[in-house]
């Protein structure tokens, strides 16, 4: 198939000599050409094309003049051929390319593939990409030729490939140091015995130096000194610790903006605690620690926090093995501390040693974590976005009161099943002032009844939850769904909590009340022996006279009797009694211990008495008290003697059985009792039987 670039002049159209895989983009009236995995040579293009893309060919060499018309090319890249020869007027009409790449070829370091002259059309050229093409070249040591480089009087930025296997001997030469352009170099493969204060001594313009997987098998003594660097790059550069420490001790020579020391430690080892001390004067605004294996990271004056570079915004301590790390980051506005092992340290210290910060994003992700201290976030009014995702938590067990300005919590692949309604009313207040955006995907969440307020909150607030329609969740009976129409499912779960709330509401109340009734039934039941086990034991922890636990008794026997029937007692039970048969009695008006609580005598006096002998009158029934001596004389039978009657009743008014209360008559059917004859012979037997019942 035949194809056509098209420009903007409508009449005149190019043949495409390329098949389907060709692509061409109008840009204005240039075009932008890309051509791959077609071509053995270079064909003639047309010559308004201002871009040209022709990597993954099979182009063995740059033809002389076959670009000689596209003087309007600014982009050319030429990589991942197998180019091993450029002729010597192969760039001739490109004196407008700015851009020249031809890395991952079969070039050489010599005057072959770079012929003298070769640049010398490029007046414009600002970045070089000669890189990977000494990969299988067996030379111990070589260098680009400098005079053929010097030719490019405009370049800015440079990729090539270094080798150096000598101490002494550096890796460029000394026409490099004719490009006052230059500014910027990089290295592509890259082997230095040692990288020395002479390596970059004949680039003295440079500003951004990286060394990316450069191998180095020694680092020496104040490389850096005296560099003004925008970019330092030494990442996977794999340095011995004592190079580390010799790198370190070349931050007090050093200016740098982005510093990067990314996977450049093979060994497990604590950041050095002066380590921010020695980048405090460099200017350092970006800082890459990340992908190494850093355990602990603690100035060595903890309680003080050390010196921490105030221009520094940046830092990534990412993919370490970091458990401990704290320091007063006031002025950073970036922190990434994902995949390390901060959980345990986390849950109860904080890593900011700074009462506040302008941090404005914290990764936290990766981290084992289960819960975070309080205060971790405090005093992080202009903290924007928190990473807590992939890590073990089950709530917000942070402070979130302080976070003002937060726009962004992800809390994705964790533990979470809901969060309190305090945490909610904060979080409320964040997505309405600052459409805070929340991610719990890949959470398993609760549908229940103690969760329907959350799942409500979720569904109300949907807008301001990333992927909530992948949000799962698990009801009571261990089912799990999609909240696909979360809307839907916080509606029904509404509704059939609300008939189970009332469910069981009228259960509890219902329940409750049947408790009451119980209660309150056996509180009646039992009233007789509460109240005496209350004064039972209220007497034997009473101060005022020891309760007598012995066999012998005080008294012979305790007389209950109404107020009326006073002069009965005195006149007639003392003398016959007491002063003829040599028994005593106890007498409530003459025996009760004066200022004890009278339901305490009378608990007591019966308990001390061999016999409790209740006058019975009519007054004697309607007496509280009487009833009250009659009751605790019943509960003595039961609960202190082992069920010997020691209740003996003493009818002194004719009563019917009907005018007894229940209790009484209950009594009189089960136990014997003895009527008042009141005539003189029969009080002669009367006195006698009371005498035998007593003694």
């Amino acid at each position: 198939m035949i194809k056509y670039i098209k420009n903007s002049n409508p009449r005149k159209t190019y043949p495409c000599p390329f098949d389907k895989r060709c692509r061409c983009l109008n840009r204005k009236d240039l075009l932008e050409v890309t051509c791959r995995y077609v071509l053995d040579k270079i064909p003639i293009f047309p010559s308004n094309v201002c871009s040209l893309d022709l990597r993954y060919n099979t182009i063995t060499t740059v033809q002389n003049r076959s670009l000689e018309n596209m003087s309007h090319l600014i982009t050319l890249d030429l990589s991942d051929n197998i180019l091993d020869k450029l002729e010597p007027e192969a760039f001739l009409g490109l004196k407008n390319l700015q851009q020249l790449m031809l890395k991952s070829n079969n070039l050489h370091y010599n005057s072959t593939s770079f012929p003298s002259k070769i640049f010398e059309p490029l007046s414009s050229l600002v970045y070089l990409d000669i890189g990977s093409n000494n990969l299988y070249n067996t030379d111990n040591h070589f260098k680009f030729p400098d005079d053929v480089i010097s030719e490019l009087t405009s370049l800015e930025s440079i990729s090539l490939d270094i080798i150096s296997s000598g101490r002494k001997s550096v890796p460029f030469g000394r026409r490099f140091s004719e490009l006052t352009s230059l500014r910027k170099i990089k290295t592509a493969f890259c082997s230095l015995a040692t990288l020395s204060f002479n390596t970059f001594a004949d680039l003295p313009y440079l500003d951004s130096i990286d060394l990316k997987g450069c191998l180095v098998k020694s680092y020496g003594l104040c490389v850096m000194c005296g560099k003004k660097l925008k970019l330092l790059s030494l990442a996977s550069v794999e340095l011995s610790y004592t190079d580390f420490l010799s790198f370190i001790a070349d931050f007090g020579a050093l200016s740098v903006d982005d510093l990067v020391m990314t996977d450049i430690l093979p060994t497990t080892i604590e950041l050095p605690g002066m380590f921010f001390d020695s980048l405090y004067n460099t200017g350092i605004q970006k800082l890459l620690l990340n992908k190494n294996r850093f355990i602990k990271a603690i100035p060595d004056t903890f309680y003080t926090f050390g010196k921490f570079p105030t221009t520094l915004k940046i830092l990534d301590f990412s993919e370490n093995h970091l458990k401990e790390i704290r320091y007063k980051m006031t002025n950073l506005s970036r922190l990434d501390l994902q995949n390390n092992n901060l959980g345990k340290f986390l849950a109860t210290n904080t890593y900011m040693g700074s009462n506040t910060t302008t941090l404005k994003e914290i990764n936290l992700s990766f981290n084992y974590i289960h819960m975070l201290n309080f205060s971790i976030f405090h005093g992080h009014t202009m903290l924007e976005k928190i990473n807590l995702s992939n890590n073990a938590l089950l709530d917000i067990t942070f402070d979130a009161s302080s976070l003002k300005a937060l726009m962004s919590l992800d809390l994705s692949s964790n533990k979470i099943s809901m969060f309190k309604k305090n945490i909610i009313a904060l979080l409320t207040t964040l997505i309405k002032t600052n459409n805070l955006t929340i991610d719990l995907s890949l959470n398993v969440l609760q549908c229940t009844c103690n969760s329907e307020y959350f799942i409500k909150w979720i569904a109300d607030n949907s807008r301001n939850f990333l992927y909530s329609k992948t949000y799962k969740c698990k009801f009571d009976n261990g089912s799990v769904i999609v909240l696909e129409q979360i809307d839907k499912i916080a509606l029904l779960l509404q509704r059939e909590c609300t008939s189970h709330t009332a469910l069981i509401i009228c259960i509890s109340v219902a329940i409750s009340t049947a408790c009451i009734f119980l209660v309150f039934g056996l509180v009646y039941r039992y009233r007789w022996r509460i109240r005496y086990m209350y004064y039972m034991t209220k007497s034997r922890f009473t101060q005022n006279m020891p309760l007598n636990t012995g066999i012998d008794h005080t008294y012979n026997a305790f007389i209950s009797y109404a107020d009326t029937d006073t002069d009965f007692v005195i006149n007639e039970w003392i003398p016959q009694i007491e002063n003829n048969s040599n028994q005593k009695l106890c007498i409530h008006q003459r025996d009760f211990v004066p200022g004890e609580e009278i339901n305490h005598n009378i608990t007591r006096s019966i308990h001390e008495s061999k016999k409790t002998i209740c006058i019975i009158t009519k007054d004697f029934l309607d007496s509280h008290f009487c009833m009250f001596e009659f009751n605790m004389a019943r509960m003595e039978s039961i609960y202190s003697r082992n069920g010997q009657s020691v209740l003996f009743l003493v009818f002194y008014e004719q009563i019917l059985p009907k005018e007894l209360p229940l209790i009484v008559l209950e009594h009189v059917q089960q136990q014997s009792y003895i009527e008042y004859p009141h005539d003189e012979q029969g009080n002669v037997v009367f006195w006698e039987k009371i005498r035998q019942v007593i003694g």
